[in-house]
């Protein structure tokens, strides 16, 4: 008998109270820092923190990896930041200074020219202490020990803003440090999804965008419930052990189908539970943005033809 079938029936929000203690990391750490920053700090000087030319950088040898060093070292030339708009107002609700934001890119920065992502973890442990705790600031750490690093993706995650990460070992979930998170959409999601959750949350606030990643993290958490022969839940595969199951498709329309599902799912739910009518709603709002993403690829190409 498989999970999903043995909790068919099962109510939603009683499949995430159950399953959900072994994720309490992994779903707090995720965007519960996600709030609208008040007041702030002015951006870092673009010009004492610019990125070296990348003909003068050691070549990174994970693809993974250098994709996404890639676009944040763009970041730096396009927009004079390497940190987005929504890193920038988490790190104003975070009170990071912009001292610590400047360091923070020198950070990066010597890491691309040094080939410091090729070893990240060996370059994290010879950064400085006053560099640790600046790293431990911007991430939202409470004590030192959360900026060492439990392997590569945690290490690597370290060195990239907070709503930036890789995914390495392709599980959903995002190491940065010594902690595991829920970061959505996935790292590895396609950027058409990516595009369409974008769209979908635009005007949300930050309570608003934690709710509406709520179906994600329970889909999740029910694909790694384990149940005996009778169907009887009896634990959860544990993040980062070779048992726990991603649930998230790889490819766009992949995705159309898992989400055309979820909505399916909580419509039934809804049935038992109308609280759960808001999440369907948001759900359907992102499959229609998905929709309008794909539309707009296929018509893009065919004009190309």
């Amino acid at each position: 008998m498989t999970i999903n079938s043995a909790f068919a029936a099962t109510p939603i929000n009683h499949l995430q109270s159950r399953a959900a203690a072994p994720f309490a990391e992994a779903g707090a750490r995720a965007e519960e820092h996600h709030a609208e920053g008040q007041g702030g700090f002015s951006l870092e000087n673009p010009q004492s923190v610019r990125t070296v030319p990348p003909i003068a950088s050691p070549k990174i040898a994970s693809s993974q990896i250098a994709h996404t060093v890639r676009q944040a070292v763009s970041r730096i030339d396009n927009a004079g930041s390497l940190f987005s708009e929504d890193e920038t107002q988490l790190l104003n609700a975070r009170m990071v200074s912009g001292e610590d934001r400047q360091r923070f890119t020198a950070i990066f920065n010597k890491a691309v020219a040094s080939g410091g992502f090729n070893n990240p973890v060996q370059y994290i442990n010879n950064l400085s202490k006053e560099d640790i705790g600046v790293l431990q600031r911007v991430h939202s750490f409470a004590d030192a020990s959360g900026v060492k690093p439990k392997d590569v993706e945690g290490a690597v995650n370290l060195l990239l803003p907070p709503k930036t990460a890789v995914d390495l070992n392709n599980d959903s979930l995002v190491n940065r440090g010594a902690t595991t998170g829920f970061h959505f959409p996935p790292p590895n999601a396609p950027q058409a999804v990516k595009d369409a959750w974008g769209e979908a949350t635009a005007g949300l606030g930050p309570d608003g965008r934690l709710e509406a990643q709520l179906p994600f993290l329970t889909a999740i958490m029910t694909a790694n419930i384990r149940v005996d022969e009778a169907g009887q839940f009896i634990g959860v595969n544990e993040p980062n052990s070779d048992v726990f199951v991603n649930p998230f498709p790889s490819d766009a329309i992949g995705w159309h189908r898992f989400l055309e599902g979820k909505i399916s799912e909580y419509q039934k739910a809804s049935e038992l539970d109308a609280t759960l009518n808001r999440h369907t709603k948001r759900l359907e709002t992102f499959y229609s943005a998905l929709d309008g993403v794909l539309n707009n690829t296929v018509n893009n190409a065919d004009d190309a033809v």
